[in-house]
């Protein structure tokens, strides 16, 4: 196991307080149960639109609270940053919202499904730092 730290991603430390958006095969079996075995990382939110599933992932994986949409977890100071595995034609959408409310965004590829709803996730971005002079930093991840 490696031992790496990317300088800034934990302040001062501390644990990242993670919100989830979707809960389909992915989320399920690879990205939660891997959050979760994270000792930095505490799982806080989950929104789901399927409110059953959401209930029975969050009751699974431990997490406090469950929410019908994304929307829900945008002014929440209790989330530093939300990973995203929607459905393809939303999670750019989605992203671009996290990142104008100055959340970190950790998502999976593709990020967006066209090269216009990338420049939209982009810009986002852009317009966050702009009003947030100090906050010059990396909101969003994809891999």
């Amino acid at each position: 196991m490696s031992d790496y730290h990317i300088s800034g991603a934990v302040p001062n430390g501390n644990v990242i307080r993670l919100g989830y958006v979707g809960c389909g095969f992915m989320a399920q079996h690879v990205h939660l149960p891997n959050f979760s075995s994270l000792s930095d990382c505490q799982l806080v939110a989950l929104a789901e639109n399927r409110v059953e599933l959401g209930q029975q992932v969050a009751k699974r994986f431990g997490i406090p609270n469950v929410y019908r949409e994304h929307r829900h977890l945008l002014d929440q100071s209790d989330i530093d940053a939300v990973a995203v595995s929607a459905d393809y034609a939303q999670q750019g959408e989605i992203a671009a919202d996290l990142l104008r409310a100055g959340k970190h965004v950790f998502m999976e590829k593709p990020m967006a499904v066209s090269v216009d709803q990338a420049a939209r996730i982009l810009q986002a971005e852009r317009e966050y730092c702009r009003r947030n002079e100090k906050e010059k930093r990396a909101l969003w991840w994809a891999i």
